[in-house]
């Protein structure tokens, strides 16, 4: 089996909730190349679901390391980082993202959300509205 096959079928496995068969595999896409940035991003986004904040973040990071204008990995940086209540990180994260494409509207919407717990309410509602009229 290829790699690009083991993280599809990772992906299945993590999309209908069944996150022991995806970490298993997508560790073994790791082991078998460690510089993986889709198993690497994927992986943290999994732990994050599964309350492990910290190493989603290492995870993530190591991801956005070999990828660092993805906005995507930006976003879900921030997404764990709103978890933690690390609201200066994340919206650091989500600026990053809207600098290199100001129409993601997912980084607004974390955006908001980190501004609401440093709670610059009319900042967040600004973030809401604007992921809003772009979704």
């Amino acid at each position: 089996m290829t790699i690009p096959e083991a993280l599809n079928i990772a992906i299945e496995h993590h999309q209908a909730g069944r996150f022991e068969r995806a970490r298993l595999i997508y560790e073994e896409i790791l082991h078998a190349d460690p510089q993986n940035v889709d198993a690497l991003h994927l992986f943290g986004v999994m732990l994050h679901q599964l309350g492990d904040h910290v190493s989603a973040i290492d995870s993530i990071r190591q991801a956005l390391r070999i990828k660092p204008h993805s906005t995507v990995i930006l976003t879900n940086l921030a997404a764990v980082h709103t978890s933690m209540a690390n609201y200066a990180q994340a919206a650091a994260c989500c600026r990053e993202a809207l600098q290199i494409d100001s129409r993601q509207h997912k980084a607004h919407y974390n955006l908001g959300c980190a501004y609401k717990g440093q709670g610059e309410l009319e900042r967040a509602e600004a973030s809401f509205q604007q992921a809003l009229r772009i979704e």
